[in-house]
């Protein structure tokens, strides 16, 4: 922690967006800016359910930066596919595997899981999307067989979910 800007992200819970890490009051004194040359920090937090923060998907430069939006759309973009990824592979593929799931876990929590991969999807179309964004065939490919499993995985959850 001792080198971590992420960490702030994740205390927050709000994204951390700074141009020069040597001139903020909160980062200044860090030692991955001396240690590591890191100056700009662009950082997101990665939730799993509606409010646990367990990590921050970052940038960063070793010059200073003006982030633009589109910089941090792209960003937020990687937050929200990374966050539907791990919900899936560490408990919402679970649910789905295991029965009964209604037993263990109620609507809210079906419901959730739903909208995360909606938003999984909707990212990764939205990269997808990007002319400016250069990616290769496999990248594309790579992306689009996670947008078939975030999809399969919602379609169960759909059938789970009671009516």
């Amino acid at each position: 922690l001792t080198h971590s800007f992420c960490q702030w992200v994740v205390s927050s819970k709000e994204q951390l967006v700074v141009q020069d890490a040597r001139l903020d009051p909160l980062l200044r004194d860090n030692l991955a800016i001396h240690d590591l040359g890191v100056v700009a920090y662009a950082g997101l937090p990665i939730k799993v359910g509606e409010d646990m923060v367990i990590g921050s998907f970052c940038a960063i430069d070793t010059h200073p930066r003006t982030w633009t939006i589109d910089d941090l759309t792209v960003l937020r973009d990687l937050a929200q596919i990374t966050e539907a990824c791990i919900a899936f592979e560490q408990e919402i593929f679970g649910w789905v595997e295991a029965a009964p799931a209604l037993i263990r876990h109620g609507e809210k929590e079906i419901h959730q899981a739903i909208q995360t991969a909606a938003q999984g999807i909707g990212a990764i179309m939205r990269l997808l999307h990007r002319d400016e964004l250069p990616l290769s065939e496999h990248e594309r490919t790579t992306l689009m067989d996670m947008v078939e499993t975030l999809n399969r995985n919602q379609s169960q959850l759909l059938r789970l979910k009671p009516s």
